[in-house]
């Protein structure tokens, strides 16, 4: 991570990566299916669109409460209630979307156009993993002391006092 980089472990970079990257796409699919649904608003043809819509701003919903708890901005449920306003949803979404660019910059992640690419979310989740493995080697270290701390001093115990 940069040096001027926020206080956070790869694993919260990769959980908001992931979220900020299906946050674009499925905002992008919700305008889309919008746009279809007023092409064919006189048909049939319009509901599949109208629930498509539905259930793809339920799943941008998730992504935006998602990506408000991985990068730590206070009240998360605020960033998906102002999502159901007109026309503040697209602010918040410009304001998430320049937050969550400039968070991933200071963490050494690249972002393009529809946030970072498949190809900086794998690196961070390499780096994620490596992250835990390591935690988890460091945890295995500690228990082995902390037993044989435990097991030397059964051993102190149990020995007859020297005269």
């Amino acid at each position: 991570m940069a040096a001027n980089a926020p206080q956070a472990t790869w694993a919260q970079v990769e959980k908001a990566a992931v979220s900020f990257r299906g946050l674009l796409v499925w905002f992008g699919l919700t305008y889309l299916a919008n746009i279809l649904a007023s092409i064919f608003q006189e048909s049939p043809l319009v509901i599949p669109f109208v629930l498509l819509s539905l259930a793809a701003t339920v799943v941008m919903l998730i992504y935006v409460y998602r990506l408000a708890v991985a990068v730590g901005w206070s009240v998360p449920w605020l960033w998906v209630i102002l999502m159901f306003f007109p026309c503040v949803n697209i602010i918040v979404l410009l304001v998430l979307n320049q937050r969550a660019t400039q968070w991933m910059k200071e963490c050494g992640v690249s972002v393009g156009l529809l946030g970072p690419s498949p190809a900086s979310i794998a690196e961070v989740k390499s780096k994620a993993e490596a992250e835990r493995v390591a935690k988890r080697k460091a945890q295995a270290e500690r228990a082995a002391k902390r037993k044989a701390e435990e097991a030397g001093q059964a051993e102190s115990d149990d020995a007859p006092p020297q005269m």
